[in-house]
């Protein structure tokens, strides 16, 4: 008779429970989305093999179906991704290359260099979002200072580059000052201040 009513209590608990993991699904949360396919987060833990086969699968993706906009998604991770380890200049040129042959490269890059600014400067989109346009402006700028202080005398197109960032003032938002160090261990300083102190030294290079 005991064991009987041991049984019946454990039934009755284990569909009490039962019961309630239910009622707890019925109240779906709905997670903050981020529009990119990988924000600078997610991309600074791929390594140099995971970024080499994600640029040639859009490359390929590109020579399979003559879309563009398989490279320029390829251009937001290989600029969103940190970096530190310098992988950016080893597979930059995957998509760098046909885009160039196409003449693609200078028209995506100005971009989503207005792309970049508007997110950052409005503040549209999710931290993570903010984040990720600014290293994806960090690293254009990391990218172009060799062929800007070329282009000392001559401005060319990578010195228009930073030149825009530069006149757009910059400055993160709280959210993604807390995401910068949360998840990069990165300040605040701004890609616009960053680019600013590019053509302060080509100013007083040239009067020298």
């Amino acid at each position: 008779m005991i064991m009987k009513k041991y049984i019946l209590v454990s039934l009755a608990a284990l569909i009490f429970a039962t019961g309630s993991l239910v009622g707890c699904k019925s109240t779906p949360v709905t997670p903050q989305t981020s529009e990119l396919q990988f924000t600078a987060g997610r991309l600074k833990i791929l390594d140099l093999d995971e970024m080499s086969d994600i640029m040639l699968a859009k490359a390929r993706e590109f020579k399979k179906t003559d879309n563009p906009q398989a490279l320029k998604d390829g251009l937001i991770i290989a600029f969103g991704r940190p970096d530190e380890d310098s992988v950016l200049e080893k597979t930059i040129n995957t998509i760098k290359t046909p885009m160039e042959d196409n003449d693609l490269w200078e028209p995506a890059v100005d971009e989503l260099v207005d792309k970049s600014i508007s997110v950052i400067k409005d503040e549209t989109g999710t931290a993570a979002e903010q984040v990720t346009y600014g290293v994806v402006l960090e690293n254009i700028i990391a990218q172009f200072k060799p062929d800007f202080v070329k282009q000392y005398k001559s401005p060319g197109f990578e010195a228009r580059i930073i030149e825009k960032i530069a006149s757009a003032e910059l400055e993160f938002s709280r959210a993604a000052a807390a995401e910068r160090k949360l998840n990069l261990m990165k300040g605040n300083l701004s890609p616009s201040l960053v680019a600013q102190r590019l053509i302060d030294r080509r100013e007083s290079a040239l009067k020298n």
